[in-house]
């Protein structure tokens, strides 16, 4: 792994991340102005909405996305490949960097949840988490919230007996990004075993 991730707490509950390579850093979804990194390459955003978005242009670097970013692409040290997944917004975009085992998932997938269904329908959402999930298991994922509580606890009313939620409730902490292979094992939209059972935890998610 050659870039180093920093997680920074943003606004109420988001996370903006820079990721730094020998050749320079990347920022991801900067929702309000932080200090910018020492050589700031690119900013990446993953959907149009401002608390994602609002101090992007401050930094007078190129933007990549959300409406047309390549396919696959390499800046600095870092090779990105783009996973279109609309669903919480229609243009949304992710990016995984292999080399790192890094997801920027932004408002699709969530620590143990996922976005809420604001310009498509759960169907949608639906198979983008498909695509997801076919990434390797040790992929860790890097959100766009901090919901994990609630999240879990949401969880563990659907599985009460699912000693996975159960173990990373009980151990809740700051944590590191989770890896994909954790988010199969506890969150309830990857678990879902079709679109029609997941537009109804998304409904009850939405009732909280």
């Amino acid at each position: 792994m050659s870039g180093q991730l920093k997680i920074i707490p943003a606004l109420t509950d988001n996370y903006i991340y820079e990721l730094a390579g020998q050749r320079g850093s990347l920022l991801i979804d900067p929702g309000e102005q932080i200090p910018a990194p020492e050589k700031l390459l690119a900013i990446l955003l993953t959907h149009h909405h401002s608390d994602h978005t609002a101090a992007a242009a401050s930094y007078n670097v190129p933007i990549i996305g959300p409406d047309k970013p390549p396919e696959e692409f390499t800046i600095g040290d870092f090779l990105v490949k783009t996973i279109g997944t609309p669903g919480h917004t229609r243009d949304h975009k992710c990016y995984y960097f292999p080399e790192e085992k890094l997801l920027f998932s932004g408002d699709t997938l969530f620590a143990a949840g996922c976005g809420r269904l604001f310009e498509c329908d759960a169907a949608t959402l639906y198979n983008s988490l498909q695509k997801l999930k076919k990434l390797p298991d040790e992929t860790r994922i890097c959100c766009g919230h901090n919901y994990l509580k609630k999240n879990l606890e949401f969880a563990l009313s659907l599985e009460p007996e699912n000693p996975a939620i159960q173990k990373r409730l009980q151990n809740l902490t700051p944590e590191e990004p989770p890896t994909l292979k954790l988010e199969k094992e506890t969150n309830p939209f990857l678990r879902a075993k079709n679109a029609e059972e997941f537009a109804t935890i998304r409904k009850k998610r939405d009732q909280l």
